[in-house]
């Protein structure tokens, strides 16, 4: 497999370096197979002089510099970038980037790994991952980010490249979508790591990139939204116009550049009419978000560190039914883990139905299997994981909940940064779903999607409600070790239960990024059905948890009654 890397630079010196560094440490990959094409976009800091000695001694198949002179923007400047090379696959890169050295190797296989319908990757970038969602068994997405994006040369060419009136912001957003239209799928790569320089600090605000964000995602609009969606663009901007923005001056440049935009409008309605009448543009369902384009998850600015220190050994605990074609998706949302020392100990409470799958696909993993036999009830089954795990971090997973790919990661990292807390736990998405198959494979419709419990941890709500689901949820093995598991005279909310004790002594780290998700029934009549079980336990869960006589951390309740 052989890559062609396209870097566009303006006055990108001070990256240069460290950027063609990484690309030239790539382990368990022929360097000779890897061609660079630098963009120069009229750099007046040095950059065209130190590239042009960087070339003359690279261990790469070549470095090739090509000189405009003047700023093209992102996306034309790259578009010349890949007219130089010919390899199959075509890595556009930005300069403030470094790979890490199994990065390349991680791009090879995620690629190998994919299906035939799938002609563009996106890498995960740190220390700020895009929050947007994918698709947690796949890998699919709705578009990708242009600062570390890999795609398929033919397909490229045939959509004809970025569009050139996008200066720059959204111009990956609108080649994502046109790849879809052409009938293709994009997949995320969260093992194959970029480390981008892009932001100065968590949450900053750039004002080129606020501008050209808003504007360009009506030109999105226009290209593939509805009539509807355009008008929707219009109040939210009249909006913006109204409220306060992050810059003195914001108000007056956004509307320069609406007015500067508009010569641009018959390029992109032009556009739409020459695909509207393909069958794919019809299929093809642009998602806007307010000012974006894709749900996200919550955390986007929650920094995670280019390596860990340790990896301990982290046991995940997955309590099962008879029921392998649920747990199967589970087991994959362990296996796409970015973790890697994880032992999986899998309890099914009666007959060993599961063992076979478990066995025949998922035997590259490390799994402690056992079968009950007769039904002994969740509780047991959950104590029963605990007794038999050997991690130094425990995480429930029942079989049909799932983990995004960092879920582990983010929350060992939490353990690394604040080694006095011995509970840690994430945000997570509600999903209401509708089982459309059962057998011989189950197929879920997702039909809403809610970031739930994303507050920080508080006793005095723990009191009353169960704050977080349970594989929301990384705990030490010792402190089931202090205070004991599940209580196994509850058939709902033994979490509850079992937090309340772990509480007494412990306080819960809360890290505010959406890490996995829940499924819950679409059809609100089962949806009802369930609330109603759950709240039937309530009372006798209320009883257990008085009758322990539970002694919290008076002063700690004090402060979180005075911050209320």
């Amino acid at each position: 497999m052989k890559f062609d890397i396209v870097i566009v630079t303006y006055n990108s010196k001070k990256w240069m370096d460290n950027c063609i560094n990484s690309i030239e440490n790539q382990k368990d990959f022929e360097l000779k197979d890897i061609n660079l094409y630098i963009i120069d976009n009229g750099s007046k800091d040095g950059t065209i002089d130190y590239i042009e000695e960087r070339a003359k001694k690279t261990k790469l198949g070549k470095i090739e510099l090509v000189i405009t002179g003047e700023n093209l923007g992102f996306g034309k400047a790259n578009n010349y970038g890949f007219q130089k090379g010919n390899s199959e696959y075509v890595f556009f890169l930005n300069p403030d980037t470094e790979l890490l050295e199994d990065t390349i190797k991680q791009i090879k296989q995620g690629i190998e790994e994919s299906s035939e319908e799938f002609a563009m990757w996106e890498c995960r970038q740190k220390p700020y991952e895009h929050p947007k969602i994918y698709n947690i068994l796949t890998g699919e997405t709705t578009w990708a980010s242009g600062a570390c994006f890999i795609v398929k040369r033919e397909v490229f060419k045939q959509v004809g490249g970025f569009d050139k009136k996008i200066f720059m912001y959204a111009e990956d957003v609108d080649l994502s979508w046109n790849i879809r239209l052409h009938g293709y799928k994009i997949k995320y790569l969260p093992k194959a790591v970029v480390v981008h320089y892009c932001y100065k600090e968590a949450g900053e605000i750039k004002p080129v990139q606020y501008y050209n964000s808003i504007i360009n995602n009506l030109n999105l609009r226009r290209k593939y939204g509805s009539l509807r969606q355009k008008i929707a663009w219009y109040k939210h901007f009249i909006n913006v116009l109204k409220s306060d923005t992050p810059f003195k001056t914001a108000k007056r440049n956004l509307v320069k550049a609406y007015f500067k935009n508009l010569k641009f409008i018959g390029h992109f309605t032009n556009w739409r009419r020459k695909l509207e009448n393909k069958q794919d543009f019809k299929n093809f369902e642009p998602k806007f978000v307010y000012f974006d384009y894709e749900c996200v998850r919550l955390g986007d600015f929650e920094p995670i560190e280019t390596q860990l220190k340790e990896q301990p050994l982290v046991s995940i605990l997955v309590r099962t039914c008879g029921r392998p074609n649920v747990l199967r998706e589970a087991l994959i949302s362990i296996r796409n883990q970015t973790y890697s020392n994880i032992e999986i100990v899998i309890v099914e409470d009666g007959k060993n139905i599961s063992e076979e799958m478990i066995k025949n696909e998922f035997s590259d993993l490390k799994i402690i299997y056992k079968a009950t036999g007769e039904k002994q009830g969740r509780c047991k089954v959950g104590n029963l994981a605990m007794q038999l795990a050997n991690g130094k971090y425990l995480n429930f997973l029942d079989d049909d909940d799932l983990f995004f790919a960092d879920h582990v990661e983010i929350l060992v990292q939490s353990f690394q940064k604040h080694p006095e807390y011995k509970i840690a736990y994430t945000t997570s998405f509600e999903t209401r779903i509708e089982v459309k198959q059962r057998e011989p494979k189950y197929e879920y419709v997702e039909e809403s999607r809610d970031i739930v419990h994303n507050k920080p941890f508080s006793r005095v709500r723990l009191l009353e409600v169960n704050t977080f689901p349970i594989q929301a949820v990384m705990f030490e093995k010792e402190i089931f070790e202090k205070y004991g598991g599940l209580d196994e005279e509850l058939d709902n909310l033994e979490d509850w239960e079992m937090w309340q004790r772990f509480s007494a002594e412990n306080t819960f780290l809360y890290v505010p990024k959406t890490t996995s998700l829940y499924r819950v029934p679409a059809k609100q009549k089962n949806y009802k059905e369930r609330q109603c079980e759950l709240n039937s336990y309530y009372e006798k869960a209320k009883d257990k948890i008085n009758s322990r006589n539970i002694i919290v951390n008076a002063e700690e309740l004090l402060k979180e009654i005075k911050n209320i």
